[in-house]
């Protein structure tokens, strides 16, 4: 292949990596605030904000990914406890 035809793969590759991105925090935007449905929920019924028996499936569920999901089940938890991002 020659180099224009390289970098131009490059660029669209990025392109689509770019529209993956935007799907994956429109998905994380949707999952924080069904989180914090969950907290109100949950305070509403006197019960803990922390359920390792969920984290435990949510991380064994995201496989390979596990790191990733520790940080974004972190967060909603924090939402779930004070209620905003």
């Amino acid at each position: 292949m020659d180099r224009d035809k390289v970098l131009k793969e490059i660029l669209d590759i990025r392109v689509r990596i770019d529209e993956i991105d935007e799907e994956i925090v429109a998905l994380l935007k949707e999952r924080i605030e069904l989180c914090k449905k969950i907290g109100e929920l949950k305070r509403l019924l006197g019960m803990n904000i922390v359920d390792r028996e969920r984290e435990k499936i949510v991380f064994e569920r995201a496989g390979e990914f596990k790191d990733v999901f520790v940080v974004i089940v972190k967060k909603c938890r924090e939402v779930q406890e004070l209620g905003h991002v």
